[in-house]
């Protein structure tokens, strides 16, 4: 333990009164230097200054039970800066919304999700999110950025997995890096206008998994929300009839030579938009409501 710093010295001597980013495994701890990069800079950010350090992309975090995150940059002479960002949420739900925003695919074998890209490492376990940005890339870089994933991933507690609620996402024709999930109305419209209104009654209670299904043309959105309670479910059911179709009954109907269709599920709501034609959007239903058997 001589060459690292534990985690509360990461977050700076100043803040050792407060819980560590990882209370789970206070023996978590990160190089004070690894490859021939050392510490720069490091910081910690809660809830009143995560808009300083982020200003523009705070809102996805506060928005699913943010709590604490942790900053450090390292440097090294004619080698590209490494910054690494820890993002502690209060549940791995929470930390399963935020990747799943975050995300175009997934390609890499860290954590529970993992995404890479040229100069950037995006992963998430339990109920953490985790950043490491570096670019231009070179070979030492990248394989130094593996070397922090690897400590930040052997020291997190194992995940529980995906949500619960995914399950009901069939996985037919399912676009897997299209799926998202999050727990606030603000992401509603994340794969097309629903509405700028709350008509769906999501708030920040209820939970919602979407995903893309089919191909080019021939796609079609799905949407599973779980409710707290089942009035709630109906009431957002009504929201919906009332901005997508009339209260007659009909399961599916045309918007512009696309098709839409809802059910209320006891306490989910099931929904597909812009499918091709009727019998896909009917299709669809009827697997979301499979999953439940």
């Amino acid at each position: 333990m001589d060459t690292l710093l534990t985690l509360v010295f990461l977050l700076g001597i100043q803040t050792m009164h407060i819980d560590a980013i990882i209370p789970e495994n206070p023996s978590f701890a990160l190089p004070d230097e690894i490859g021939g990069w050392e510490v720069d800079d490091a910081g910690l950010w809660d809830e009143q200054t995560l808009y300083t350090y982020i200003n523009g992309g705070a809102e996805l975090y506060l928005s699913h039970s943010f709590e604490r995150a942790a900053s450090r940059r390292y440097a090294r002479e004619d080698q590209p800066e490494i910054m690494v960002d820890l993002f502690r949420m209060a549940s791995p739900e929470d930390a399963y919304a935020v990747f799943s925003l975050s995300r175009e695919k997934e390609n890499a074998g860290f954590g529970e999700n993992a995404q890479e890209g040229p100069g950037m490492l995006l992963f998430r376990k339990h109920r953490y999110c985790i950043s490491i940005i570096s670019y231009p890339v070179t070979d030492e870089s990248q394989a130094t950025v593996h070397r922090l994933a690897g400590l930040i991933e052997k020291a997190i507690p194992e995940g529980i997995g995906d949500p619960a609620l995914v399950t009901h996402l069939p996985e037919r024709d399912r676009r897997k890096a299209s799926i998202r999930y999050f727990r606030h109305h603000a992401w509603q419209n994340v794969y097309g206008l629903i509405s700028h209104d709350d008509i769906l009654h999501i708030g920040d209670s209820a939970e919602i998994a979407v995903a893309r299904y089919g191909e080019q043309d021939q796609t079609a959105t799905v949407y599973v929300l779980r409710y707290p309670v089942a009035s709630t479910a109906a009431a957002g059911h009504e929201g919906w009839q009332h901005r997508f179709g009339s209260i007659d009954g009909q399961e599916a109907h045309d918007r512009d030579g696309r098709w839409y269709a809802a059910r209320q599920h006891n306490d989910h709501l099931l929904l597909v938009h812009d499918a091709p034609d009727r019998e896909t959007a009917a299709m669809l239903l009827e697997r979301i409501l499979h999953t439940f058997e």
